[in-house]
């Protein structure tokens, strides 16, 4: 084994078997198809030691030597950039296919050989300490960041943990590679599925008369016991005016309609039945220029699906983040004078309208959360309410489960109250089967 120098004493840029010069630190994919080869055909204990090798150790072996031999010119060529986005796809190369095992442990160990003493220790090897150099870049990088949520726990670590969901969609949306958009696609969508599955779990349990004493009834929110109230508030809005309803109906209303009458009805639609004055006035006054300002080239022509989808991500923005890091005015405003739940309603209008705008609303989301992530967690409290109440809202609205509140005249002690001291119980119910989370090991 070899660290540190080109066998044979090759240049840089050696030719091929053809003859013709070909600068191997570009051919990058060799060092992919190492990779690829390994996770598929041999443990993620193999796979780690390999990764390890080549990457911390830049040990030649007679397995690694052409994936080594690439590596070898990009360092000799200084090319940083080039190793970042190798070294954060490999990642994600075995990312992907471990998480598709549920094989969170060997994530984690991947995860954290970046945190080995080696990376920062000194070294006389000019290749070697380059390769360190580097290696301490990634680690302090916002791809380093995003690698992380693949082996923490939602409960672990700083409080934008919790929202992890949010923060891979946006992975799945504007990832490095497609390894990496389909890993955070999937572990977002687990995390969601896990959540739906624990939270359907905790309103029945709290609500049951007897629970086994060695069943634990764990609150996957932050919200407390006031988690039973919301449930309650939001689905008990029936009859023919629900939010399911009233988005088919003004779906329906606006069919064949011009671009202008559209935008016009939009905001209308979005504060009916909104009860909160100053919010309807905040929309009112601030929302309806933003939303008539937009694409007024278009407003004499008929709605078509692509200007629906369109204004309904861009009202998101407005309602959200219109940069994609700041929050928005209209966001802060409506929170700081307005009920969460309220902007928790409104989105979920828009996507009941328009589901493809789903994932551009968690990478909203997401944004908000990076932005306030370095506050502690009782700086963001406001913040981390609003995101309860959405996560739990679009819980209850998910195509899968079903909430209902019906009036209980039995014993009061295991309902709970509204304004005019009446009981009632929360149940929930399965319309389509959820697969309960495997535990990851």
């Amino acid at each position: 084994m070899t660290s540190g120098a080109l066998p044979n004493g090759q240049q840089p840029d050696s030719p091929n078997l053809d003859g013709q010069p070909t600068p191997l630190y570009k051919n990058e994919e060799i060092i992919y198809s190492f990779f690829l080869n390994l996770v598929t055909t041999t443990s993620p204990e193999i796979v780690t030691i390999e990764f390890k090798t080549l990457f911390v150790e830049f040990v030649n072996t007679d397995k690694n030597t052409d994936a080594w031999n690439v590596l070898f010119r990009i360092i000799y060529a200084e090319d940083e950039d080039k190793f970042h986005k190798i070294l954060n796809r490999c990642c994600y190369i075995l990312v992907n296919n471990w998480q598709s095992n549920r094989n969170n442990a060997a994530i984690q160990d991947l995860i954290q050989m970046f945190q080995d003493k080696t990376i920062g220790s000194y070294t006389a090897s000019m290749s070697l300490h380059r390769l360190r150099s580097w290696l301490t870049n990634f680690c302090n990088s916002d791809d380093y960041k995003a690698l992380e949520l693949f082996a923490s726990q939602s409960e672990d670590g700083p409080w934008s943990h919790r929202y992890s969901s949010y923060l891979l969609a946006h992975q799945s949306v504007f990832g490095k590679s497609k390894e990496q958009k389909e890993a955070a696609k999937a572990l977002s969508r687990q995390l969601k599925e896990r959540f739906k599955f624990d939270l359907a779990m905790y309103t029945a349990r709290s609500q049951a008369q007897i629970v086994p004493p060695e069943v634990t009834n764990k609150n996957p929110t932050g919200l407390g016991n006031d988690v039973l109230r919301l449930i309650k508030t939001v689905v008990a809005k029936r009859g023919p005016y629900n939010y399911v309803n009233l988005a088919n109906i003004f779906i329906n209303q606006t069919q064949g309609v011009t671009y202008k009458s559209f935008k016009i009805a939009l905001k209308k639609y979005l504060i009916f039945s909104v009860e909160h004055q100053t919010f309807v006035d905040t929309i009112n006054n601030k929302l309806s220029n933003k939303l008539l300002g937009l694409a007024q080239n278009k407003d004499n022509e008929v709605l078509t699906p692509l200007l629906l989808e369109a204004t309904c991500k861009k009202t998101i923005e407005f309602l959200t983040t219109e940069t994609g890091k700041e929050p928005s005015l209209l966001f802060i405003l409506l929170l700081a004078n307005g009920n969460p739940m309220t902007l928790a309603i409104v989105l979920l209008k828009l996507v009941l309208i328009c589901k493809s705008c789903s994932p551009h609303l968690e990478a909203c989301l997401a944004n908000l959360i990076r932005y306030y992530e370095e506050q502690s967690q009782t700086e963001c409290k406001w913040l981390i309410n609003f995101l309860e109440v959405v996560r739990i809202t679009f819980a209850i609205y998910a195509d899968n489960v079903e909430y209902n509140v019906v009036r209980w005249d039995g014993d009061s002690t295991t309902g709970f109250s509204d304004s005019e001291n009446e009981s009632y119980r929360i149940f929930s119910s399965v319309k389509r089967p959820i697969a309960e989370p495997e535990d990851e090991g």
